[in-house]
């Protein structure tokens, strides 16, 4: 069996063994940290410069596309114009077409609506008319 003496001894040497590899797993991290940082920042100015380059050259497609599309309205604007003119043309003619049965439709509806306040006027007169019956045959019945 060991002595406490060599015991103590052997605790002391693993700790500082544990000491010496916490020491060189912290500087280790320390070092792998840094590195990693750097690459971080390498990758970064890479991606930066990437993202310039192609801003600049969705820029220059952009000048390119717009000078395209502006031709392009410049050649269907006179066919557009000409469009709306014949459409105008039509349309005028079937909204003058609609505003007579329109007219019509108007006349029908006020025709309609004095039938419709002559009969409600003539369904009062005759449910007065029937009051008044009601009441003279009570009146009667109450006479005789």
């Amino acid at each position: 069996m060991l002595e406490p003496q060599d015991l103590q001894a052997i605790a002391k040497l693993i700790a500082e063994s544990e000491e010496r590899t916490t020491q060189k797993i912290i500087e280790s991290e320390e070092r792998t940290t840094q590195k990693i940082i750097e690459s971080e920042e390498r990758t970064t100015q890479k991606i930066i410069e990437s993202e310039e380059r192609t801003a600049q050259k969705i820029i220059e497609s952009e000048k390119r596309t717009m000078k395209r599309v502006d031709r392009k309205i410049k050649e269907t604007e006179k066919f557009l114009l000409d469009e709306i003119d014949r459409f105008h043309r039509n349309l005028s003619e079937k909204i003058s077409m609609v505003d007579t049965k329109v007219d019509n439709i108007e006349q029908y509806y006020k025709i309609r609506k004095m039938e419709d306040s002559t009969t409600s006027l003539l369904f009062e007169i005759t449910e007065e008319h029937d009051k008044r019956i009601s009441a003279l045959e009570k009146l009667q019945h109450c006479t005789a």
